[in-house]
């Protein structure tokens, strides 16, 4: 699908990691008044966010996506937090002796596991 080239308009100082779950576009905006990750509904192609952030985390960078699963890796903490990508809630988290930048999930069966 081809999103409208201004598909997604928020003032901010950047915009980092893009995950995609369904039609739920799910984009980190590192800097500006609300840093954290916004959510965008893809079918119908809105240029407003869902929710405002739908996550606030401190400079996130990357993020990915598994299941039902949302991975943010925030810059600023030296962590990386997982949340339940329906509900928005806090699940675990990680923190890290440098700060994360861009991240990926490998399926644990992808693994051999």
């Amino acid at each position: 699908m081809l999103l409208s080239p201004n598909f997604i308009e928020i003032p901010t100082g950047g915009l980092y990691g893009l995950a995609l779950l369904g039609n739920t576009l799910y984009v980190s905006v590192y800097s500006g008044s609300a840093p954290g990750v916004y959510t965008y509904n893809v079918a119908n192609n809105p240029s407003t966010p869902l929710q405002v952030p739908f996550v606030s985390v401190n400079k996130p960078w990357g993020i990915a996506i598994e299941g039902n699963t949302l991975y943010v890796a925030s810059n600023q903490d030296s962590a990386i937090y997982e949340f339940d990508a329906t509900t928005s809630q806090l699940t675990g988290s990680i923190e890290l002796s440098a700060a994360p930048t861009n991240i990926t999930v490998e399926p644990a069966a992808a693994l051999g596991k």
